[in-house]
């Protein structure tokens, strides 16, 4: 069953990739080139990100986004099967969008569902990674970020909350990451329990790194003076 599961799921992959290669190829090409400018003049407009990057935030939003975001070049292959196993034989919507897809929605302002809008989505975030690094495109990400209440950017959500950038809680760091999913969320607002849930997710998982990192500080420096001792 699961033999037959795994053909009848490759054999739709490749219809997918197919249609999806042939509005590739059959799409203005002209139209993909301004889309790709237009989308690097806006990450030049940054100011080629100045700033350093918390390394809380970092991981938290690569934990609760893209937990792959170091193993794919703008376009997660293993997480789009998964997601179309899911959708065709379990009926469970899920999503594979990277952050580098992520990024080129938040900037080209496109959200509208197409094959040719994915197919050119897709193209786009895999050539980000020819001009930026992952450290690039996470910091871009964050400076053109809509967190609701005309708040762009990471920076504008600092001042607009009076935190210190370069001083974050954890409480911070998770009410950042969590802000991105919910920008417009209000206490009113019906998504406010979905906001508290993910935002306590976010803030488990950072402060279980902290405890990791800790413990595996202690432990280096255990190990290195246990050998100046011998």
């Amino acid at each position: 069953m699961e033999k037959m599961k795994g053909k009848y799921l490759i054999k739709i992959f490749s219809l997918i990739v197919s249609k999806l290669s042939f509005i590739i190829y059959s799409a203005n090409l002209f139209e993909i080139q301004n889309k790709v400018k237009f989308v690097y003049d806006q990450i030049e407009c940054t100011g080629r990100i100045n700033f350093k990057l918390d390394s809380r935030i970092r991981n938290g939003l690569i934990q609760i986004e893209d937990k792959r975001y170091y193993y794919h070049y703008g376009v997660d292959i293993k997480a789009i099967i998964r997601s179309i196993y899911n959708i065709v034989f379990k009926r469970k919507l899920q999503g594979a969008s990277t952050i580098e897809q992520q990024l080129v929605r938040t900037i080209t302002k496109k959200y509208k569902i197409s094959i040719r809008r994915k197919s050119i989505e897709l193209m786009i975030s895999s050539l980000l990674r020819y001009k930026y690094s992952k450290e690039e495109i996470i910091k871009i990400y964050l400076l053109l970020a809509n967190f609701g209440d005309k708040i762009i950017g990471i920076n504008e959500l600092c001042i607009s909350e009076s935190f210190n950038l370069r001083k974050l809680s954890d409480e911070e760091c998770s009410y950042i990451i969590a802000k991105i999913k919910y920008p417009n969320v209000k206490k009113s607002s019906n998504l406010f329990d979905k906001f508290l849930v993910r935002r306590n997710l976010i803030l488990n998982i950072i402060t279980t790194q902290d405890k990791a990192n800790t413990k595996s500080t202690w432990y280096s420096e255990n190990i290195k003076i246990g050998a100046i001792c011998r």
